[in-house]
């Protein structure tokens, strides 16, 4: 409950800049699926810097994307979609495999 009224609190501030630190983690499927919706439609013109740990959800509502390997950031190709992208595009689903596979490299070297 308190990660979701924090949640609810950022999508109602007014700032330019939000930072947000694995937000949707401890939501259940279905609840995550209609935040990061409404989250979406809320910030989709303001410069959000969120941190996650699930490569499918970063694709879905990212525009830029970065991965953090040997201290350094680094960009990965998305797909040509804008967000909200679909779970089921098939851009999408080759990127995720594409990310996975460059996050597992990077782990490995």
């Amino acid at each position: 409950m308190r990660q979701r009224v924090a949640l609810a609190r950022t999508l109602m501030e007014d700032k330019d800049i939000i930072l947000m630190d694995e937000p949707f983690s401890s939501l259940d499927s279905i609840t995550r699926s209609t935040i990061q919706k409404l989250t979406w439609k809320l910030l989709k013109n303001k410069t959000v810097i969120m941190v996650t740990h699930d490569p499918l959800e970063a694709l879905l509502l990212s525009n830029d994307l970065y991965y953090i390997s040997h201290h350094k950031l680094k960009p990965i190709k998305l797909p040509k979609t804008k967000p909200f992208r679909k779970a089921n595009d098939i851009n999408l689903l080759y990127s995720h495999k594409y990310i996975l596979n460059k996050l597992e490299k990077s782990q490995i070297s």
